[in-house]
């Protein structure tokens, strides 16, 4: 699956293959997904190394990305969520589309973790590597 950027710039999900992943479905109008943002940019700079990645995918538009991350800059990148996007967060168990939801995959592409609503940094450091 491809997603754009907020500025129409395709990144193809398949590039952080073999790593831990962290998909968050957030939008800017969501205040506990704003709240969470700044734990995971910090946690994405701590584990990076560790071959973590945190990856954004917002259920909003790609100008109200821009604007939120210009203002509030992500250590990590945020894409703008398709059609497709949306079925599979429902088909990966979110039915209502509620938000924030995380996954956590391991590198075999193994789905270790759901949550639906806030993710503290301290909950994520005992699921990572």
């Amino acid at each position: 699956m491809e997603l754009p950027t907020a500025e129409g710039t395709p990144q193809a999900l398949s590039q952080w293959q073999g790593q831990w992943r962290i998909i968050n479905y957030w939008a800017t109008w969501c205040p506990p997904c704003r709240e969470e943002m700044p734990e995971f940019s910090r946690l994405q700079k701590e584990y990076r190394a560790k071959g973590v990645q945190f990856i954004g995918i917002a259920l909003d538009s790609s100008e109200n990305v821009a604007a939120f991350s210009q203002a509030t800059p992500a250590a990590y990148p945020l894409l703008v969520a398709s059609p497709s996007a949306i079925r599979n967060l429902k088909a990966l168990g979110n039915e209502q589309g509620a938000l924030p939801y995380t996954l956590i995959i391991d590198p075999k592409g193994t789905v270790r973790e759901t949550r639906l609503g806030s993710l503290s940094a301290a909950e994520l450091r005992t699921m990572l590597p």
